[in-house]
């Protein structure tokens, strides 16, 4: 699934990814320093999803998801992150780390849906206590993770 050219074309013709090769799937997703592992999402006999999970001491971290492209409507990444979140309560791990979110990127801005959610800024780790707006994702981006927007307080960050 991951070498289907739609996919990739759809998703990725503009990055690091394109075009999609045995080669560049296995350094990307399968040959680790972890013990990497996938979580599989079938519809009936056909796999429509895959998560690519490290597992770390206090959580997982979600490394990459892709999925069939004719299943788009079903919000398999929406999906794949619940069940990532699943199956590290399953595990009793405290966390799923979703990794470096660029607000400045339309294909990473996914992560600031999933609150709380927590910044290095300045050197230390701030919580964001709940979703931000379009418009603050911009200054946030604008501010380049160093100082934060001003007017942002308490009931925003702790």
């Amino acid at each position: 699934m991951y070498r289907d050219e739609r996919y990739i074309n759809e998703r990725h013709s503009d990055g690091d990814m394109f075009p999609p090769s045995l080669d560049q799937f296995e350094k990307f997703l399968v040959h680790s320093c972890t013990e990497s592992f996938f979580l599989e999402f079938w519809k009936d006999d056909r796999l429509i999803s895959v998560s690519s999970c490290d597992p770390l001491d206090d959580g997982l971290s979600a490394v990459y998801t892709f999925f069939d492209p004719d299943e788009n409507r079903r919000s398999l990444g929406v999906f794949a992150v619940l069940k990532q979140i699943e199956h590290a309560k399953a595990l009793s791990l405290p966390y799923v780390y979703l990794g470096y979110w660029v607000p400045h990127s339309d294909k990473m801005n996914y992560k600031s849906q999933y609150v709380p959610l927590e910044l290095l800024i300045d050197g230390q780790w701030r919580r964001l206590n709940r979703m931000l707006n379009p418009e603050e994702i911009q200054q946030l981006g604008n501010s380049l993770m160093t100082t934060l927007p001003s007017g942002w307080n308490n009931p925003i960050i702790k």
